[in-house]
Formats: structure tokens, C-alpha cells, sequence
């Protein structure tokens, strides 16, 4: 039996087809097998390229049908996997979340120290939004308020994990002064990525880097020792000349 023709079909169609004949329960269960392995696949497919359509159009205006022609496939396939668009666009904000989590797992444990790593994380977090259309978040917000809302309370524990994790990692380096509070710290960068992008709306003179620059780093320098304001001071060159010219020399990143 073909691949295809297997992925098309439920698992009550393989028992039926197969008790037809003999009853082989060791037969039946290598085709469930087969069968759930070749639909994964096709899942998977379908999520990434989704996932694709979604960050650069927004989510109004991806379809279903849109999505299947990009595809190459059935609707009915899509249906298979995902009850409905709204089912889809709630997995595909937390494969949205794992996406970053993972890669900015890797750039804090890659990190020389927790300074460089925090500062790394902040970038790549940047050029990830100069990357999705606007829309995306937008209309998640407004037509898919629980994959939103989803998505931000997994986020807003994301920032205060690995804020409190580098924080300590810091004053273990001894590149943050020792008597720093890690719960309190950790809750004020919480809230300050929380409620950067409406400010920015709010306050038109307000540019990408002036939040880092201003709050952010400043704080950091406050509680950092020295030997870490000595990194900052390096290092923030770098950083504010990229974001002045943001959306131009901000790595590219790979979803």
C-alpha cells in the first residue's frame, strides 16, 4: 500500500480494510504505526509552512485554501491535522514560542558571560520582530485572543526565567554586584519588555533603542560591578549602532 494512500486514510479505514481478510492484530497495529508516522510528516508540513504565511501576511488573509495550494495538497488534508484555521493559528503560536525558546537557549548558554548573553538575547529578540508583519501579532490579538493570550503568558515567564537564571549567573561572574535582588529585577525586565512595544505606539518620539539605552542598559550599569560596566560600555557601541539602523544591519535570523 502506498505512503499516500495511507496518510489519507483513518485508522478505521485500515481495521475495516483489514479485517476483511484475516484479523492481524500485529498487521493492524504496523499499519497504525505507519499510518501515524507519515501523518506527524504531514502535520509538521503543514505547521511550518503555515507558520511561513503567517509572519510574513498576517493572519486575516492566509486561507485555507491559500495554504493548501502552497502546500500542494488537499484542504481536506489540512482538515485532517487541524479542525479549523483558529486550531492552527493556537499551535502555531506556541510553535511560534519554542521557536525562539530554543534559540535563545542556545545564545545564552553559548554567551561568554550573562551581560554578553542578555545583550545577545535582546538583539536576536529585535531581529526576530523586524521579521514578522506586524499583523501577525495584531490580528492574533484582536480574532485569536486565547492562542494570544497563550502565547504571552508563556513569553511573560520566558523573560522572568531567563532574566532571573543570567542575573545569578552574573553574580556568580562577578560582573554583577552580590546584593542585587534577583526576584525584583527579574520582575522590572519582565514588565519592561512587557509594555516596551506600547509605549513606543504611544510615544512617537520614542525610537527602537532608546528604551535599551535609556532604561534598560542604565539599569543594568547600576547594578553591574566594574569589571561589568567595562562590558556594557563596550559592547552597547556596538548594539545602538545596529539599532539605529534597524531593520538595515540587524542580523537576519531563520524561523
Amino acid at each position: 500500500m502506498l505512503a499516500f494512500e495511507l496518510a489519507k486514510m483513518s485508522f478505521r479505514e485500515m481495521i475495516k480494510k483489514q479485517t476483511k481478510k484475516t484479523f492481524d492484530v500485529w498487521k493492524v497495529f504496523a499499519l497504525y504505526l505507519s499510518h501515524k508516522i507519515i501523518m506527524m510528516d504531514v502535520k509538521e508540513k503543514i505547521q511550518i509552512k503555515a507558520h511561513e504565511l503567517f509572519i510574513r501576511q498576517g493572519l486575516r488573509s492566509v486561507t485555507m485554501d491559500h495554504l493548501a495550494q502552497s502546500l500542494g495538497m488537499s484542504k481536506r488534508t489540512i482538515y485532517e491535522n487541524y479542525e479549523d484555521k483558529r486550531a492552527l493559528v493556537e499551535e502555531d503560536a506556541k510553535y511560534f514560542y519554542h521557536l525562539i525558546k530554543n534559540e535563545t537557549d542556545r545564545i545564552i548558554h553559548a554567551a561568554e558571560n550573562a551581560i554578553y548573553g542578555l545583550m545577545k538575547t535582546v538583539q536576536y529578540i529585535a531581529g526576530v520582530v523586524q521579521q514578522v508583519n506586524p499583523l501577525y501579532f495584531s490580528e492574533m490579538r484582536k480574532y485569536y485572543s486565547s492562542a494570544y493570550k497563550g502565547m504571552a503568558e508563556m513569553g511573560t515567564r520566558r523573560r522572568y526565567d531567563i532574566t532571573a537564571w543570567l542575573l545569578k549567573r552574573g553574580i556568580e561572574e562577578g560582573i554583577l554586584k552580590d546584593n542585587v535582588n534577583i526576584v525584583l529585577v527579574a520582575a522590572f525586565v519582565k514588565e519592561f519588555v512587557l509594555h516596551k512595544e506600547q509605549l513606543l505606539d504611544e510615544v512617537p518620539v520614542l525610537y527602537y533603542g532608546d528604551f535599551e539605552r535609556d532604561i534598560l542598559f542604565a539599569y543594568l550599569k547600576g547594578i553591574s560591578t566594574n569589571a561589568g560596566r567595562e562590558i556594557i560600555e563596550k559592547e552597547e557601541v556596538i548594539y545602538f549602532e545596529q539599532m539605529n539602523n534597524y531593520g538595515k544591519e540587524i542580523p537576519k535570523f531563520k524561523f
